[in-house]
């Protein structure tokens, strides 16, 4: 099994984006939050779309309200980067 270290650097490089983008939501930074939420906004209707069979209108509500929660979720300290990355935080998220 390759280790972290071996992973390509395109996806080191996504992942340092993505924490740095996510420490700027914390902060409240609603520009990090919208460039956040297009990169996450795919992959929510997809779980929906995919996994509950959700029409694509209601997929794109489901997602909707996710990113919300999410937002809500990172301005209100209820997000902690050393028990997991921020998109398995989003799923957790959509499953609520």
């Amino acid at each position: 099994m390759p280790s972290r270290d071996d992973q390509p650097p395109a996806s080191a490089a996504r992942r340092d984006e993505l924490r740095a983008l996510t420490a700027r939501c914390v902060r409240g930074d609603e520009a990090a939050f919208a460039d956040l939420a297009s990169r996450l906004r795919p992959a929510l209707v997809r779980l929906f779309t995919e996994k509950m069979s959700a029409k694509p209108d209601l997929a794109e509500d489901l997602a909707q309200r996710t990113l919300v929660g999410l937002w809500q979720a990172l301005t209100n300290g209820r997000y902690d980067e050393s028990r997991s990355a921020v998109t398995t935080f989003a799923y957790a998220v959509a499953h609520k």
